[in-house]
């Protein structure tokens, strides 16, 4: 899987970014891959504070917008050295039927998650959703249990995706994913639509699965 780095009329500043406040950002040869410039621009902003809690909304359902975020998540945690969570997706395979019910049982998350690696987990949309929904509803963070455990949060949704709106509520802003060859202009500007009606701010737009270099300026005809 190939991605473009380069946010479409993307709000932040594309400048070096300060580093978070809790350490230096990581001084690792990888951050010259795109995933790396890419969780920069997005957590890192250089004229504005760094955000903790994005969503990325894939604009149709051939958007591989979990594995997305995945590598996100992993460039994150090394640039951050912080443990980051990525939000989204099903039941992970192999793990217990029954899911947490309230927001009290929201510490026992652990066995219906992967672990990616040391500072990364991904955790199923559901641990967020179904009957905890109403109890989310008036809240705009994560559950306090998770942000003990976790320093920033990458969720994963898609435009049609019974989720997006408690997503939506939790999060600092969104990023868009499109896919080369593959979205249509409609289902873009349906995606944009619908995050205007969350109020949620829209950074920009990821074209994956590039092959070809594209010019600056046709970004900006989305």
């Amino acid at each position: 899987m190939s991605v473009s780095a380069e946010l479409w009329r993307i709000a932040t500043d594309t400048r070096e970014t300060a580093p978070p406040p809790r350490g230096p950002i990581a001084n690792d040869p990888g951050l010259d891959d795109p995933f790396a410039a890419l969780a920069r621009q997005v957590f890192f902003p250089a004229a504005a504070p760094r955000r903790r809690h994005v969503l990325f909304v894939a604009a149709d359902d051939e958007t591989r917008v979990i594995d997305l975020c995945q590598t996100v998540a992993i460039a994150l945690a090394k640039l951050s050295r912080s443990q980051v969570a990525v939000v989204g997706g099903a039941v992970i395979h192999g793990s217990a039927k029954k899911l947490p019910q309230s927001l009290a049982e929201a510490s026992l998350w652990r066995p219906h998650s992967e672990r990616v690696n040391a500072d990364v987990w991904r955790l199923p949309a559901r641990l967020f959703c179904d009957r905890l929904a109403q109890e989310l509803s008036e809240q705009r963070r994560p559950p306090v249990e998770f942000q003990k455990a976790f320093e920033y949060f990458v969720f994963a949704a898609n435009t049609e995706s019974g989720e997006l709106p408690i997503f939506s509520g939790m999060s600092d802003a969104a990023v868009l994913l499109v896919t080369a060859n593959r979205t249509r202009r409609d289902s873009a500007l349906h995606a944009k639509e619908q995050l205007a009606r969350y109020k949620l701010p829209l950074l920009g737009t990821v074209l994956n699965d590039r092959v070809l270099e594209i010019p600056q300026a046709i970004y900006r005809r989305l």
